[in-house]
């Protein structure tokens, strides 16, 4: 009775449905054209623009002998459906699916189903349990129809189908009920609890596929009645909540090893409250399988624990775990977690036969915060006999900054293998740097000693002073190039910290020694007031002495003289008798060794500067000059203008070409170079008549 009830409100809904039939009822000729081309992929989007204009054509194409074509309409349809989902489902639309699903063939059918529930049609529900109804469940009709009524949305069509649920039976109840538990509302469950409750096993896998809460109470009753469908129901309810709580609940009404593990598992899969999980976890250590399962349980949960739960979980697993994976876990989270008093439950291991599990202990005890764990990893180290561990040992205590460990590190200096031997010589570099500038000294002395040069000179790069100069310059007689260079920086840097302290003759001193080492310290010695000899490289003159600037309000303002024309006098002397530098010293590098003034004044525009050289010749002769300036520029030779060329221009490299006369001796040239506006900067180099560079020195 209540079958032909709902059959024929069903029919009624349809018929009044299509008392108005939709616009592309009737086949319009152009659009059934165009849908015999769906195959091309451009026509395929023209249809699917059209929308459900499209619709009646390509479903006359869904049952077609030619697979292709079936599946491209069926796939523009889908497409469809789809799109129309984005905006206000046509009515009208519905109305013919639903004629589809009452009157189609089986293919037809079965889609016009599936697009109902792409569309989520709540007006279709009537119209798909009929389909239900009146259907095969094995076939793929009614599959279609019962997969779409899981797929509409809406409580009120879980409410229906929930009504519709209490009056059914056999085969189609448990599809409604598996329709049910897919939907997952609270709605849906009056029918699944009722007849859960009756040990309908349909229901009760429905209500574990709903996942609520409120299914608990009548599944923990079916578990005490060892309803294995009921377990698992609950196991997917406690999943879903994500409710610890139920499945500690749950492990007690496990019949065998083989759900309890389930539950473990499960619980490795969850955020974990502490305090529920933890007595469940402690219960499975009973059975061997399961305690290992339930030790890597709770060592994946100690992420969600706090540190202190943590590091109190990591240390029952190291008392009685007997599994090295385990072991070697539980070390690495106790590392992470635990504080000072962890040591003791740590040392065992660091001894254990197993080399990964010594490793790992030792690793875990680098992590440990405190003296104590400092002070066993000195003592290990001292004991040590496998290359290996004190590869680490080293390293760790490094990476801890233990300036403890110094001494214990300083005995693998001498005596062991090359590759020890520098590891421990970086270890002491950067623990002496956190032990203060004397003990950090005197540790690079020692490794300067132990032949590691290049390690000990970084250090005293930093931390070196006067009395590291003597054993830098032991180290320089016969050293390679790159230990030389690494001796010239140290001692560089040394000087330097002498001039900051006021230090200026040990300063100079230094300063020699690290010239002697190839360091490129002259301008220091310059602006020191040393007179420096060079070398001049190509006839560049690469060392200049600077002045200025001097305001130049114009260019017709270059060619007024200024103090240095007069005479050039480099240093004074103060009442205090220490000598002040008049002039700023530039040593320049570069092929071509051009002066950028513009990054060495300020202002600069508008201004005058002047660069003053001495150079060395061994017999008086002629020689080119050859200069470029940015803007304009005057040259003097021994007080002799020599050449001038004041007017703006950009630096190019040998602009200028004059003849000078060098005497025997020492010669002083003096530059002027002017500037408007821009870049500013020149060159000077000298060739003899013949056009070679002219050799000779720079003061």
């Amino acid at each position: 009775m209540w079958r032909t009830c709902i059959l024929s409100l069903g029919i009624l809904w349809l018929g009044v449905l299509l008392l108005a039939p939709p616009a592309w009822a009737e086949d319009d000729p152009e659009v059934t054209a165009l849908a015999k081309g769906v195959k091309d992929y451009r026509t395929k989007f023209k249809l699917i623009a059209l929308g459900p204009r499209a619709l009646h054509p390509l479903m006359a194409q869904v049952a077609s002998q030619d697979a292709t074509l079936a599946f491209e309409s069926a796939s523009a349809l889908r497409w469809i459906a789809h799109h129309q989902t984005r905006g206000r489902v046509s009515d009208a639309m519905v109305a013919e699916l639903a004629s589809y699903v009452h009157a189609g063939n089986d293919a037809q059918k079965a889609l016009a189903a599936e697009l109902l529930g792409d569309l989520g049609a709540v007006d279709a529900v009537s119209v798909l349990w009929d389909a239900v109804v009146a259907g095969d469940l094995a076939k793929p009709p009614a599959r279609a129809a019962l997969d779409s009524l899981r797929r509409i949305p809406g409580k009120g069509v879980s409410t229906k189908l929930a009504a519709l649920a209490w009056k059914q039976s056999g085969a189609r109840q448990d599809a409604l009920f598996e329709v049910l538990g897919a939907r997952g509302d609270v709605e849906g469950l009056p029918p699944l609890l009722n007849h859960a409750a009756k040990s309908n096993v349909a229901a009760v896998r429905a209500l574990g596929a709903a996942g609520l809460a409120e299914a608990e109470p009548v599944l923990t009753h079916l578990c005490a009645q060892k309803m294995p469908a009921a377990f698992t129901a609950l196991l997917a309810v406690a999943g879903k909540q994500a409710d610890t709580g139920m499945l500690a609940r749950l492990y007690g009404h496990a019949k065998d090893d083989a759900q309890r593990l389930e539950v473990i598992r499960a619980v490795s899969r969850l955020p974990v409250a502490e305090g529920t999980i933890i007595p469940v976890l402690d219960r499975a250590s009973k059975t061997p399988a399961l305690r290992k399962e339930a030790q890597g349980a709770l060592l994946t949960c100690c992420a969600g624990f706090s540190k202190a739960t943590a590091a109190l979980v990591y240390a029952k697993l190291l008392v009685e775990s007997a599994d090295a994976a385990v072991t070697m876990r539980a070390l690495s989270g106790l590392g992470r977690t635990g504080g000072e008093d962890a040591v003791a439950l740590m040392l065992p291991f660091t001894e254990a036969e197993d080399a990964a599990i010594r490793t790992t202990a030792l690793v875990a005890l680098a992590q440990l915060p405190g003296r104590r764990a400092t002070e066993r990893l000195i003592e290990t180290l001292s004991m040590s006999e496998d290359s290996m561990t004190q590869s680490l040992l080293i390293r760790v205590l490094r990476e801890r900054g233990s300036i403890e460990a110094v001494d214990a590190i300083s005995e693998y200096l001498d005596g062991y293998g090359d590759a020890l031997k520098r590891q421990a010589g970086e270890a002491l570099i950067a623990l002496a740097a956190t032990g203060g500038g004397e003990r950090a000294r005197a540790t690079y002395h020692e490794l300067l000693g132990a032949g590691l040069a290049d390690v000990a000179l970084r250090g005293l790069e930093r931390v070196g002073d006067l009395d590291s100069v003597e054993p830098i310059e032991a180290v320089l007689e016969g050293a390679s190039a790159p230990t030389r260079d690494l001796a010239g920086r140290a001692l560089a840097a040394i000087a330097g910290r002498l001039v900051a302290a006021g230090e200026r003759s040990d300063a100079v001193d230094v300063y020699g020694v690290a010239l002697e080492a190839g360091a490129p310290v002259e301008n220091d010695l310059r602006l020191l007031g040393e007179s420096v000899e060079f070398t001049a490289r190509g006839g560049r003159v690469h060392a200049w002495w600077l002045k200025g600037p001097f305001v130049a309000p114009n260019q017709a303002s270059w060619a007024k003289a200024e103090a240095p024309e007069s005479g050039v006098t480099l240093r004074t002397k103060l009442p205090d008798q220490t000598e002040k530098l008049l002039w700023g010293s530039a040593v320049v590098a570069g092929d071509q060794a051009i002066v950028d003034l513009d990054a060495r004044f300020t202002p600069n525009d508008n201004v005058c500067a002047y660069a003053y050289a001495e150079i060395f010749v061994t017999k008086a002769r002629a020689v080119v000059m050859k200069t470029g300036s940015d803007d304009g520029i005057r040259v003097w030779v021994n007080g002799t203008l020599v050449h001038s060329k004041l007017e703006p221009r950009g630096l190019t490299v040998d602009q200028d070409s004059f003849a000078a006369e060098l005497v025997d001796g020492w010669n002083r040239i003096l530059v002027k170079v002017c500037e408007g506006g821009g870049g500013w900067g020149f060159h000077l180099r000298m060739e003899t008549p013949k056009g070679r560079p002219l050799k000779f020195k720079i003061r």
